[in-house]
């Protein structure tokens, strides 16, 4: 039955908004799995799929992951290993996984428990994806800040412009948050770019196997082309871990505090790139 309309009024004064909620933790899971699905196909035209026991295994970090990622992934040769948030970076890299994804996931991003710590751990030693709230997440340990959109992206229709090519692509989209572009080190590259209202939608660190788009790979019929990100990531997951082999990053005076009470420039990290060095902050949070 629907509540009364008097009641309406009530609930829509009492309701508050996302900020500073962490909702990934309560939608993710809480042990991990495995999944072997492939996307789903008619039973006339069915989709074979490698079952080799040398393919290599990906860990997907749940924020609150979509199915079809996860569909995706195994189309594309992979072994997926689905892990709660508070996985811990030593457990990641240890597990001979050839690489990690970080999954999309609702509320803010500043506000996901230790995201910011484990993945600043992650940074250099394993290649990793970032998709949706994994692009945000990346974005504020690489030092961004992120920023509640006046108007979230949600739906199929959103043109996005890939840099290096030009190309405009039509994608899904479900957040109401983004990275703030000129909040990032000069080191992290901006890949792509939202043409409707000229927000971040991609972000990548190549000479640490860091790759990230804001926007949602899909595997339903009729979108079978990848997008480039996840293609280059899963290339390199692929070969081991032959894309930042040569990559060294050190992590010094790391400290992170409570979403609530984390500024711009709190504590700090130094990586050090091959012969350059950057320090940025712990974490962002829009002011």
């Amino acid at each position: 039955m629907a509540p009364p309309p008097e009641d309406l009024g009530e609930r829509a004064t009492g309701a508050r908004g996302t900020d500073g909620l962490d909702l990934a933790h309560e939608v993710a899971c809480s042990q991990g799995y495995d999944w072997d699905e492939g996307p789903w196909a008619s039973p006339s035209h069915p989709i074979a799929l490698a079952e080799d026991d040398s393919r290599p295994t990906v860990a997907v970090i749940d924020f609150g992951v979509k199915r079809s990622i996860l569909r995706r992934l195994v189309t594309e040769g992979f072994r997926v290993r689905v892990l709660p948030p508070d996985t811990s970076a030593d457990e990641l890299t240890t597990g001979d996984f050839a690489g990690v994804v970080l999954s999309n996931g609702p509320g803010d991003p500043a506000a996901v428990a230790g995201a910011c710590s484990l993945i600043a751990d992650l940074v250099g030693r394993v290649p990793i994806l970032g998709i949706c709230m994994g692009c945000q997440l990346l974005g504020l340990a690489l030092g961004g800040r992120t920023v509640k959109l006046p108007f979230g992206h949600h739906g199929g229709n959103h043109p996005v412009r890939e840099l290096a090519t030009g190309h405009v692509l039509v994608t899904a989209q479900n957040h109401n948050y983004a990275v703030e572009e000129s909040s990032l080190p000069r080191e992290v590259e901006v890949t792509h770019i939202n043409l409707t209202d000229g927000t971040l939608e991609g972000l990548s660190l190549p000479k640490a196997g860091v790759e990230a788009v804001q926007f949602h790979p899909r595997s339903l019929t009729g979108t079978q082309r990848l997008d480039r990100a996840l293609l280059q990531i899963c290339g390199a997951m692929s070969r081991g871990h032959l894309m930042i082999s040569n990559f060294e990053c050190r992590i010094s005076n790391f400290s992170i505090a409570h979403p609530e009470e984390c500024e711009h420039g709190a504590g700090g990290r130094k990586f050090e790139i091959r012969n350059s060095k950057f320090e940025i902050p712990t974490c962002g949070v829009a002011q």
